[in-house]
């Protein structure tokens, strides 16, 4: 896992993801907020999204 730390909505966040390797995040929204996502990959590359309301998402339900 890669660590960042805290980052606040709005601010732009770059993070390459060596191969392997994952990278989870958590947001608070306070309010309704529009989130973008921009996402670079490779030709082979593999994606998975989790989210979930009030939980911690996961992949096992």
């Amino acid at each position: 896992v890669i660590e960042r730390g805290e980052v606040a909505v709005g601010t732009q966040l770059v993070q390459a993801i060596p191969p392997g390797l994952f990278w989870r995040f958590h947001i608070t929204v306070h309010h309704p907020e529009y989130v973008k996502f921009n996402i670079s990959l490779t030709r082979d590359a593999l994606l998975g999204i989790y989210g979930r309301r009030n939980i911690p998402p996961t992949h096992t339900q």
